[in-house]
């Protein structure tokens, strides 16, 4: 059996000592890194999903061609009341709930003038809106 030399492995040891404190370290600063990443991910989502829920939608009576004022479905004067809107809805085959051109499952929108089943736009208890003014470009 070879004689171990004692000195020479501490020495070994004091060597890499340092670099295992720094080795654990690295360890630490990769969890967090981890931690950090599904972090941003999950804000990343919100940010996406705010910004999908507050973007403004087309308006669903005007071809997007004739809205050059960018004009809401409520403020639109090509179909400017209750009965104009309502055979525009189905001319296009909206849904008479929510305006959207189709649906997986059932609509479960309500008016929030009346609470009956139909969008706010084509409720007969409608009071009719401000004058519409172009707006200039």
């Amino acid at each position: 059996m070879p004689a171990v030399d004692i000195d020479s492995l501490l020495d070994e040891k004091e060597a890499v000592e340092p670099f295992n404190n720094i080795l654990t370290a690295i360890r630490t600063l990769d969890r967090k890194l981890d931690s950090t990443n599904r972090t941003l991910d999950i804000v990343r989502q919100s940010c996406d999903l705010i910004i999908e829920r507050t973007t403004p939608a087309p308006p669903a009576f005007c071809p997007l061609e004739l809205n050059r004022d960018e004009h809401t479905s409520r403020r639109c004067h090509q179909y400017p009341d209750v009965a104009a809107r309502a055979m525009r809805v189905a001319a296009l085959l909206l849904c008479e709930k929510c305006l959207k051109p189709s649906h997986e499952t059932r609509c479960e929108a309500s008016c929030s003038i009346c609470s009956r089943d139909h969008n706010s736009l084509l409720c007969p208890n409608r009071t009719p809106s401000a004058p519409f003014r172009k707006r200039k470009m």
